[in-house]
């Protein structure tokens, strides 16, 4: 049992042989499961700084190279900071002992961080599409097209959150973590943003802004029903 630490339900496995009687295998398993939630805790501390860094450079790089995309995608960044702070805080709670109000423990923590982030997805969606209605409303051809140095920064945006939506995921699914499952779903509408906001800058310097606001009305739309999901 110990060994299988690539299987979904290891971590409510160990939990139950918490229950054995031999001290020993409390021991063992108390251990590893010990292990497993500070690799939960250590991804959602990676996703935090990652997105605080994406935020910082989304919002420098947009006023800097006249980017709307860009500094929008900075805002969504700015909430996704928020998401993996709360889920580390579940995850700091759900690891509480039990106690006379929860004699079963903390666990649900998680469960409820995951359905905040579900809400954020649900927000950062909306968001995205009033955005592009309002760049299709006051578009004009005389508009300024955005500097490379957006493109640069939204493939950036676009590697290190494919990085997080893997990592999130490996780890979630072999600790069966919710909360971690929901952040990898949250890293994945990241990637399908800063792909629509790669698109819609690039399209902005081929001169073919129009196209930009109804790509991000169509991802904003997608990421409600992921959110729903």
């Amino acid at each position: 049992l110990l060994g299988r630490l690539g299987d979904a339900a290891h971590a409510g496995a160990l939990a139950r042989v918490l229950t054995d009687e031999h001290p020993t295998v409390r021991l063992h398993a108390a251990q590893s499961l010990g292990a497993l939630r500070t690799r939960d805790a250590l991804a959602q501390l990676v996703a935090l700084l990652a997105n605080v860094a994406l935020a910082v450079l989304k919002f420098t790089v947009g006023h800097a190279a006249g980017s709307r995309a860009l500094v929008a995608d900075g805002f969504t960044s700015a909430g996704d900071v928020l998401a993996p702070f709360v889920a580390w805080l579940a995850f700091r709670y759900a690891r509480r002992a039990p106690d006379a109000d929860h004699p079963y423990g903390h666990a649900n923590a998680e469960t409820l961080a995951g359905l905040l982030i579900a809400g954020m997805l649900l927000a950062t969606g909306g968001f995205i599409a009033i955005n592009g209605i309002d760049t299709e409303l006051s578009s004009g051809p005389t508009a300024a097209p955005p500097g490379a140095l957006a493109l640069v920064a939204a493939a950036i945006t676009i590697a290190i959150k494919t990085a997080l939506w893997l990592v999130s995921r490996r780890v979630g699914l072999r600790t069966n973590s919710p909360t971690l499952l929901a952040s990898a779903r949250d890293h994945v509408s990241d990637v399908v943003i800063g792909a629509a906001a790669f698109t819609g800058i690039a399209l902005s310097r081929s001169g073919v802004p129009a196209l930009a606001g109804i790509c991000a009305i169509a991802i904003g739309a997608w990421i409600v029903v992921l959110g729903i999901k």
